[in-house]
């Protein structure tokens, strides 16, 4: 059974440039693991050999894969592909704006998932008849719309963060998230331009009754997930094994830890350069908001 890391590059050079960083990240802390770059070609031109060696495997996005079917292209759909796009038995999917915090507690989480079928980072759940139940944002749709189109009584709403996704090759959840995103059925929140890659995700595992493997489970630390902004002294204390800058800003703080820890691993490595933190919103299109 082969076990690695996928990190998914497409849209913006950006991307490119997020995903050599994580993986610098990882390898500064000693992670062996095979990583697999699931990237379109014009989107990492700005690696160098140096950050290209980092990876084990490469394998290029289709079309399929970020587009509707109206052909809208949807690069963030490219994550309800990953059981397509990885190699591996067994795979720790990381989003690209995350970085590795500079503790090898990574190593640590990694070993925690062995024999795990699927984990994703999540905020716990709530239910359709519950009194709390509104439009939330963060679920990206109408609760009430979502219940009545897709026929759900009292099924569990995972509030997930597709940022830190484990999973055993072929589970099923995966061919039903392209599914949803393919026939999405309510009315959306607009991200970047496209459908949420979380929405189809939870409607998905209260379709299939797929729960993550724990509860209120966060490895990584993005400052939404917590009611105070933490520094990289609080992060590593409290367990965390990775630090995430998703969403179209970034706090001063967060920036701060990525370009300190970036700065660190590109001279543990030998790098000839890094990659620091910049805002969605001055390089993405569409991504005013979120």
């Amino acid at each position: 059974m082969t076990t690695g890391i996928l990190i998914i590059a497409v849209g913006a050079k950006g991307y490119g440039c997020l995903a050599g960083s994580l993986a610098a990240s990882l390898r500064a802390n000693n992670c062996t693991l095979p990583i697999c770059l699931a990237h379109q070609k014009e989107t990492i031109t700005r690696l160098d050999e140096q950050y290209l060696s980092l990876f084990t495997d490469f394998v290029e996005i289709k079309d399929e894969h970020i587009t509707l079917n109206d052909n809208k292209e949807c690069f963030i759909k490219a994550k309800a592909h990953m059981d397509e796009l990885t190699p591996y038995d067994y795979t720790l999917f990381i989003d690209a704006d995350v970085l590795a915090l500079n503790n090898e507690s990574i190593n640590a989480e990694i070993e925690k998932l062995r024999g795990v079928e699927f984990a994703i980072k999540n905020s716990g759940y709530t239910t359709f008849d519950a009194e709390t139940v509104n439009a939330d944002s963060k679920q990206w749709a109408n609760i009430y719309e979502v219940r009545d189109k897709f026929g759900f009584t009292n099924e569990k709403i995972w509030n997930v963060h597709s940022e830190f996704i484990w999973w055993k090759k072929g589970h099923k959840v995966f061919s039903k998230w392209v599914e949803n995103f393919e026939n999405i059925r309510v009315n959306n929140i607009e991200f970047g331009g496209c459908i949420p890659d979380e929405l189809p995700l939870w409607i998905a595992m209260c379709q299939l009754g797929v729960e993550p493997h724990q509860s209120n489970w966060h490895p990584t630390y993005w400052p939404m997930d917590s009611r105070k902004m933490k520094r990289l002294k609080d992060m590593k204390e409290e367990g965390y094994c990775g630090i995430s800058i998703g969403g179209n800003n970034i706090h001063s703080v967060q920036r701060e830890a990525y370009d300190v820890l970036i700065t660190i691993y590109a001279k543990r490595l030998n790098l000839r350069h890094s990659f620091k933190a910049q805002p969605k919103r001055k390089w993405v299109a569409n991504r005013t908001y979120y």
